[in-house]
C-alpha cells in the first residue's frame, strides 16, 4: 500500500519492478498520478546528471 506520493515511498517502485515484483501496489488515483509525475521527473534528472558527469569526465580526458 502506497499511502502518499512521497519520493521516499514511491522511489522504490522501479527497484521492485526490476526485481520482478508481481504483487499489487494499492494507492489512490491522486497518489498514482503524482507518482507518475515524480518518477518521470526523477528519471529526467538522473539522465541529466549522467550527461553532466560524462561531459566532465570527457573534458578531463582531453
Amino acid at each position: 500500500m502506497l499511502s502518499h506520493a512521497n519520493i521516499n515511498r514511491s522511489g522504490n517502485i522501479p527497484s521492485l519492478y526490476k526485481r520482478a515484483f508481481l504483487g499489487s501496489i494499492y494507492a489512490t488515483s491522486g497518489t498514482r498520478y503524482l507518482c507518475q509525475v515524480m518518477l518521470l521527473d526523477g528519471t529526467r534528472i538522473q539522465a541529466s546528471d549522467i550527461e553532466y558527469v560524462n561531459r566532465k569526465e570527457a573534458k578531463k580526458s582531453e
